[in-house]
């Protein structure tokens, strides 16, 4: 019987053969990713245990993306801990708030996370176990945003491990970014699958997750004849942050102005990719139309800052997760949408289609 990818990533992290599920192993990650909420408890135990020195300085990367740039003194505090830790290890891959990104963006970007990695993220959209492997026509034809975003949101599937099989189109992404070797693996003509799914994606049009959870969805056209008023959209986060979804969202804005009562948020993912949109651009048709632009943070998706909702607001976002009180007060409402349909809603201050600006 032959593996998955992922089966063959762990095989070949742990010097063996095979693997197969159930199996214990003992395998070396090549990064150790820690956040801001989370690399304070882990730097806590570190100490605890008298560690003196992490194991690689090269591959344990903390990046302060959720509380950052510090929203109160708790959060200066958690800063400070990854900061002075980091100081204090030596760490190659630090991320200071001018360098910052939202960290499942981020390290793609810069070539530190590649093919073939095995990963291990405090963080609950680093993905790790029960892997979902997505395969198909629509997939051979999406960029490695798309690819991404699908990758992030596995968790919210059931799955833990998100893999797309690499091509010409991550071979085009990672080459010039690497900063070390990789492998691109493959799963086995005859792998074991716990079950195989298909889906016409050509039949499925943009959904909307209603309030509180991402697979409470409804196509578009339901939500938008559903007349659901909004007060905040949000575009930006792991999910929707990366420079093609900037430009999908301000394909949509260009000539339009946000609805008097609705607060844009536009958060871009990296600074590379704040200053690309900048470049482009794209900064001017969000600012004609009436957005605020952040510096990368995580801050509205989990609640945090720049964003936070009051009770009984409704935010349409491109985050990743709706949950009760996910943005804010427990009596607050998120919707996830694609980046245009966000675009579009805070134009005309409820769930709405791109499709009507254009018959306007």
């Amino acid at each position: 019987m032959g593996m998955t990818i992922t089966e063959k990533i762990l095989a070949a992290h742990s010097g063996l053969n095979k693997v197969e599920p159930g199996q214990l192993i003992n395998a070396r990650v090549d990064i150790a990713l820690g956040n801001d909420i989370t690399a304070p408890i882990a730097i806590k135990e570190f100490k605890k245990a008298g560690a003196a020195k992490v194991f690689d300085r090269d591959k344990v990367v903390l990046v302060p993306d959720h509380f950052a740039p510090n929203k109160d003194i708790q959060s200066a505090e958690q800063c400070k801990m990854l900061r002075e830790f980091a100081r204090e290890q030596d760490l190659t891959h630090y991320y200071e708030t001018g360098e910052m990104g939202v960290e499942h963006a981020l390290l793609p970007e810069q070539g530190v996370v590649l093919p073939g990695d095995l990963v291990i993220g405090a963080d609950s959209h680093t993905c790790l176990y029960r892997a979902m492997e997505i395969c198909g026509e629509t997939i051979e034809d999406m960029g490695m945003a798309g690819r991404m975003t699908i990758a992030n949101m596995v968790i919210e599937a059931g799955a833990k491990n998100g893999i797309i099989a690499p091509d010409k189109i991550t071979e085009e992404y990672v080459k010039s970014r690497a900063k070390r070797g990789y492998k691109f693996f493959q799963s086995d003509p005859d792998a074991k699958y716990v079950d195989v799914r298909e889906y016409d994606c050509a039949n499925i049009e943009p959904q909307v997750a209603f309030p509180h959870l991402p697979e409470n969805t409804k196509g578009l056209s339901e939500a938008v004849s559903l007349n659901v008023s909004i007060d905040q959209a949000v575009i930006g986060s792991c999910t929707n942050g990366r420079l093609e979804d900037l430009r999908v969202a301000a394909n949509v804005l260009k000539g339009q102005k946000v609805h008097k009562y609705v607060r844009l948020l536009v958060i871009p993912a990296t600074q590379w990719i704040y200053r690309q949109a900048m470049k482009e651009g794209l900064f001017d048709i969000f600012l004609d139309a009436g957005a605020a632009i952040s510096t990368p943070t995580c801050g509205p998706c989990l609640g945090g800052h720049m964003g936070i909702l009051a009770k009984g607001e409704r935010a349409i976002a491109t985050t990743n997760r709706n949950f009760v009180g996910r943005m804010g007060h427990p009596e607050s409402e998120v919707y996830l949408s694609n980046p245009a349909v966000a675009a579009a809603s805070a134009v005309l201050g409820r769930i709405a289609s791109p499709d009507e600006l254009k018959a306007a």
